[in-house]
């Protein structure tokens, strides 16, 4: 086996033009505990942008770079591809196993290498098999996302009428598709060009938000996703029931602190659950998603080459996707 191996890094913050390179790097060495992975396919997500930019000058500090990242810091979190090597004390994983993941972000080891080396402990489970490795890399911190918001935060029952905000991004196609597994009525809130791929996914109702704002609508909710942030929490709790249940599940980050504060003190008068939803990536997740979306399908906008990594997220930072961007390692 080689020691070399390329993969995407930057060591400076800022447009991905200007920063990301492809470059060989050393092959990670398999840790006890981990496996190493030799990466099939990866997906960009939300996430990645600002890590590369380092902004809002926040995020620099869940990766310890403060002035600017570690050198050859590698970009990624979701992966899918074939167990390579198994360090010692797995048991859970065998050379061969096809997987899928996400990585931890902090350590700079990311998923846009041709290898990856990540604890079994963490978020990583069988490939589901009527998945290929690109629709596999496509679903983990995006599916993930979606499942804690809709099931944890909205505690979503069958027959409940439901809103997503933001219905045609990453995580909102995923959401889309999950909330009917979990035999909701959904309303996805997109454009309109985006319209009919919210049907598509399997959406009761379609909302064009340039048309219609439905927070001045008549019609409620039990549960609003908010993948967006672009109302006031004001608004969304006139579109809820009663004792319904708002999820703040993205949005702007540089409005993070303003929305969590608005939730906190709405939570003092309001008789509506409030909640942010708080990203906890596991194996456990992953294996729950891999049972839901049985007949099911990740929605993949497009797929570029590794050499094209530059080029990917570079599109991904400059347009609102619809669904996922991936990368292919094939």
């Amino acid at each position: 086996m080689t020691t070399g191996m390329r993969a995407l890094v930057y060591s400076a913050y800022g447009p991905a033009a200007e920063v990301l390179s492809l470059k060989t790097v050393p092959i990670p060495s398999t840790m006890p505990g981990c496996v190493l992975v030799k990466v099939a396919a990866a997906s960009l997500n939300a996430a990645d942008k600002l890590l590369v930019t380092g902004t809002p000058f926040a995020v620099r500090f869940a990766t310890g770079g403060i002035l600017r990242p570690r050198p050859d810091t590698i970009l990624g979190s979701d992966y899918a591809g074939i167990v390579h090597a198994v360090g010692d004390g797995v048991t859970s994983f065998r050379v061969g196993d096809h997987v899928y993941g996400q990585s931890d972000f902090t350590t700079g080891v990311g998923a846009f290498a041709e290898y990856i080396s990540v604890p079994v402990a963490g978020a990583i489970a069988l490939k589901p098999s009527h998945w290929s490795f690109q629709q596999a890399a496509a679903a983990p911190m995006a599916a993930q996302t979606a499942l804690q918001g809709l099931r944890e935060g909205l505690g979503v029952q069958p027959g409940q009428h439901i809103l997503i905000n933001g219905a045609s991004g990453g995580v909102g196609t995923f959401a889309v598709q999950l909330g009917k597994a979990l035999d909701a009525h959904v309303t996805a809130v997109c454009s309109a060009r985006n319209a009919d791929v919210a049907r598509q996914l399997g959406a009761d109702v379609v909302i064009d938000y340039a048309a219609e704002n439905f927070t001045t609508s008549a019609t409620t909710y039990d549960g609003i996703l908010d993948l967006v942030g672009n109302h006031s929490i004001g608004d969304f709790r006139k579109s809820l029931h009663p004792r319904g249940t708002y999820v703040s599940a993205g949005g702007d980050p540089a409005t993070f602190t303003s929305r969590a504060t608005c939730i906190l003190f709405s939570k003092i008068y309001a008789s509506q659950s409030l909640k942010l939803c708080m990203s906890a990536p596991s194996q456990k997740l992953l294996e729950d998603i891999n049972a839901l979306m049985q007949g099911l399908e990740p929605f993949i906008e497009k797929v570029y080459s590794l050499d094209q990594g530059v080029d990917a997220i570079d599109y991904f930072e400059k347009h609102s996707a619809m669904g996922k961007i991936v990368l292919s390692m094939e």
